[in-house]
């Protein structure tokens, strides 16, 4: 019959399982990892502490702990432990490695509750092994540093005998080097001295040459000129005498036609009739050339004196209806009417009162309606319209106010006579202004700058020595100078050379500097001295039409 097959229990399977665990795990070296939840929040980041020492209370870490720090848990055989600190105890003996063990747990005084020595191992607490591991580290640490020390010693010797060797070698090439230069350069200086000495010598050979030839051109040249002279005088005598002589011949010629009673005043005659007529003659040419000189002279003078005085005038081109004309405009008589058109008074700007000032809209309005009618010349047509448009008068009070008539006080810098509110004043009326050399209006075209500015220093210096200590403010011939320093509005300095300025302005700064601290400065010249740059600044001197500081 057929035999029946017998089916593993369930008991019987767990227990085959379970063998093979078993050997699996003997078989390795297991290690169990315990994990302990930081927080209940679940947040990354987040240590909970009263948490963390339940978590390990509730598993027996901590009690797990303290068992074994109260066990034994360090443990050596006796070989790895006498192999590992035989060197902090190098010189015990015994019989056998626990004999040699116990002596150097005697020789290191470890307290007897805190290690027990074994028939194969020796058991100690974890503080005993710290300690131990401690005084290990320090002493082979020590004994490494010795070994470090000696081993670069030993290198530092090595490299610093190699560098004594290669700067030895250095030296003794340089050394070589500075031989072989010295030779050479010798060498060359010598032929550069043996050279210029030849140089020398042939110069001077040269120079003696020289001076020998034209010491022999000389001495030739002298006997050449004596020779000369000498066959001059010869010629000369033998002139003197032909001409003696055929004087003596027609003489004798003569009084022999003559006769002989008549004879010594008729010679006296003919001597002075000739002397008469050689006299006469010269004496024509004299007068002549005295009367023709004079003439010349005097009509000169009376060119001179008669030269008009062109005023100073404005040329304008105006263009209207397809026709451009050019009107001429006298400053002087413009300056005049404006002065005595428009409203000079203090006025109020900005919180602060200028005197003499008016307004340049009051200018550019009168000049619309008036301007034209001062126009320079008899043959203007009358029967034109007179009135300018704004432009052309805009233009011709920008030409005074260029020109220096009037300065601008306050208002816009780029447009000032279209500003309603821009304030003017006229030179005349600057009582404290910057300006020194404007009183008056111009009367005649001035002269050489040079000359005027030399005239008028030359004149300064003078009010100056003579009258150091005096106070001239207010004397009559500060005002003469003032008047007088009026013609430097005038000068023509653009066709001055480069040269020509610099001393012209040079003179020009000696001038105003003088001429302010008479004005405005202190008899003491303390305001000078201490106040140096804003003193020269705010005073200023106008040339030609610009003002200088």
């Amino acid at each position: 019959g057929g035999g029946s097959v017998a089916h593993k229990s369930v008991s019987a399977t767990f227990k085959t399982d379970l063998g093979y665990l078993m050997e699996a795990i003997n078989a390795a070296d297991p290690h169990f990892v315990r994990c302990v939840n930081p927080n209940s929040q679940k947040q990354a980041e987040l240590f909970e502490n009263q948490k963390a020492v339940e978590q390990l209370r509730c598993g027996g870490v901590i009690e797990a702990v303290r068992m074994c720090r109260e066990s034994y848990p360090s443990r050596y055989s006796h070989l790895d432990f006498y192999g590992t600190f035989n060197c902090l105890c190098p010189n015990v003996q015994g019989a056998d490695m626990r004999q040699k063990v116990s002596a150097m747990m005697q020789t290191l005084k470890i307290d007897a509750a805190k290690y027990r020595l074994g028939k194969s191992m020796v058991l100690l607490k974890r503080e005993v092994v710290d300690n131990m591991e401690r005084m290990r580290a320090q002493l082979l640490g020590g004994r490494a540093v010795v070994l470090q020390n000696t081993v670069r010693r030993f290198i530092a010797k090595r490299e610093l005998a190699q560098k004594r060797d290669v700067r030895r070698k250095y030296a003794s090439v340089v050394k070589l080097q500075s031989i072989c230069r010295r030779t050479i350069t010798r060498a060359k200086y010598v032929r550069m001295v043996q050279a210029v000495r030849l140089q020398e010598r042939k110069r001077r050979e040269e120079e003696d040459r020289k001076r020998q030839e034209e010491s022999a051109i000389r001495s030739a040249s002298a006997a050449q000129k004596a020779a000369l002279a000498q066959q001059q005088d010869q010629e000369a005598q033998q002139q003197a005498q032909v001409i003696k002589q055929t004087a003596h011949s027609s003489r004798a010629a003569v009084l022999q036609g003559l006769g002989g009673d008549g004879e010594s005043e008729d010679d006296d005659n003919d001597n002075e009739v000739v002397g008469y007529l050689e006299d006469e003659e010269k004496g024509s040419k004299k007068d002549n050339y005295a009367v023709e000189q004079p003439s010349k002279s005097r009509a000169l003078t009376a060119q001179d004196d008669t030269a008009p005085v062109s005023p100073l005038c404005i040329r304008i081109q105006v263009h209207a209806e397809g026709i451009t004309e050019a009107l001429l405009f006298h400053v002087d008589l413009l300056a005049s009417a404006i002065r005595q058109a428009v409203m000079i008074k203090d006025h109020k700007s900005f919180l602060k009162v200028h005197p003499n000032t008016f307004r340049g809209q009051a200018a550019i309005e009168w000049l619309r309606g008036h301007a034209a009618r001062a126009l320079f010349g008899s043959e203007a047509e009358k029967e034109k319209n007179q009135q300018l448009s704004r432009s052309v008068a805009l233009l011709l009070g920008q030409k005074l106010l260029a020109v220096g008539v009037f300065r601008q006080v306050t208002g816009s810098l780029t447009k000032p006579l279209e500003d309603p509110n821009a304030l003017f004043r006229f030179h005349e009326d600057e009582k404290e202004g910057p300006l020194l050399n404007c009183r008056s209006i111009w009367f005649q075209n001035a002269r050489e700058p040079l000359l005027v500015v030399s005239e008028l220093l030359y004149t300064m210096l003078n009010l100056r020595l003579k009258m150091p200590e005096k106070d001239l403010r207010d004397s009559e011939e500060l005002n003469n100078f003032t008047a007088a320093a009026a013609e430097l509005q005038l000068v023509n300095i653009n066709d001055l050379s480069r040269i020509q300025l610099l001393a012209f302005f040079l003179n020009a700064y000696n001038l105003m500097v003088l001429h302010a601290h008479v004005v405005r400065g202190s008899l003491d010249d303390s305001d000078f001295k201490t106040q140096k740059i804003p003193f020269t600044r705010d005073n200023q001197y106008m040339i030609a039409a610009y003002n200088y500081s």
